[in-house]
């Protein structure tokens, strides 16, 4: 691990490190029990990932070594066959089931709890699409964040599932969209422009007590209470994403006239918080080695951690990662060839 002194742009402070120990902590070809992950949640002793390949949730110990698992395909009482997200609390977990809007409650030992079926997006319930959102974050088994598209001028809300109470925060990027077509939005990135309907998307997180929300294509971080009132906003300028739009832009151009498939125009990949802070995946130019930004919870100096043995190859396309809750290491996925790494976190 390498640090170097710290620089400013823009009034933003920046300190960074290198770390060039990256090991492999475990694989779909060297893994029995590993057969196609796709989300890793991060405790102090061990992971837990969500395995579409065994359609379970399975954890193992800092050794990798396999403690148990829970979950099945279905449509049944406990079971999920889309499980996209799933979060680890003190007393049990959560997995949502996108397919079904359903929302499936376990206790420690993996055995059900509760399961909720939400019959419609608490944010957006008569407007489709999408009616059910793909991307939705929970505080609690009750109380979900869930992006707003600008509805009443906000990025997300706060929605109880058990008394209906909904909360709206933020000030949307662009006002709420109402209906649009997959032909509006080609023409859009083939022009090499935003469309209207993606300006708004979030990346969301939170930790004991507040919500992270970052705005994909501004860069804003911003840190809410759980009341959704604003703590603190910074607009991130990474010095090495200071041309990423430009170029996303000239690629989908030239994907337009070529008939490629076009890059979404977002600033990071995935995002993890806990109590020291919140972790960014930055999305970079290709030759760029895997980087990670972590920024404390007082909103102070950014970290900025890179992994020159990782790359966008390594990673694959739709990479992801989580941070230890101790904040000593650093795991990323490779969903596409089932490979977890892993590192240390120096921050």
């Amino acid at each position: 691990m390498a640090a170097c002194s710290a620089q400013d742009t823009q009034e933003i402070s920046f300190k960074e490190y290198s770390v060039f120990e990256v090991n492999e902590f475990l694989s779909a070809e060297n893994d029995e029990f590993v057969g196609r992950p796709t989300r890793i949640v991060a405790d102090d002793n061990g992971l837990y990932f969500s395995d579409h390949g065994f359609q379970q949730i399975t954890r193992v110990n800092s050794a990798g070594q396999k403690q148990f698992s829970f979950g099945s395909q279905g449509s049944g009482p406990g079971e999920f066959s889309n499980p996209s997200s799933f979060w680890v609390f003190d007393d049990g977990y959560m997995v949502y089931d996108y397919n079904s809007f359903k929302f499936i409650v376990y206790d420690r030992n993996g055995g059900l709890f509760e399961e909720t079926i939400v019959k419609k997006n608490p944010v957006n319930p008569d407007e489709f699409p999408p009616n059910i959102p793909l991307t939705v974050h929970a505080i609690c088994p009750n109380d979900l964040i869930i992006p707003s598209r600008g509805r009443d001028g906000s990025l997300f809300a706060i929605a109880n599932t058990e008394n209906g109470d909904l909360k709206f925060a933020g000030e949307a990027v662009v006002a709420d969209v109402v209906s649009y077509s997959s032909d509006e939005i080609d023409i859009a990135y083939s022009r090499g422009e935003i469309p209207d309907v993606m300006a708004n998307l979030l990346l969301l997180a939170s930790s004991s007590s507040e919500i992270y929300s970052f705005q994909q294509t501004t860069g804003v971080l911003e840190k809410y209470s759980y009341d959704g009132e604003l703590i603190w906003d910074k607009q991130l300028n990474i010095p090495t994403q200071t041309n990423l739009f430009e170029w996303i832009s000239r690629t989908n151009q030239q994907a337009g006239r070529d008939n490629e498939p076009y890059r979404l125009f977002h600033y990071a990949w995935a995002i993890d918080a806990n109590e020291y802070g919140v972790a960014l995946l930055l999305h970079l130019p290709e030759e760029e080695p895997v980087t990670a930004a972590w920024v404390p919870a007082d909103g102070g100096e950014i970290k900025l951690v890179s992994f020159p043995r990782l790359n966008s190859e390594v990673l694959g396309l739709f990479g992801t990662f989580t941070v230890s809750p101790d904040n000593s290491r650093v795991f990323f996925l490779n969903n596409q060839d089932g490979i977890i790494y892993e590192a240390e976190w120096p921050v």
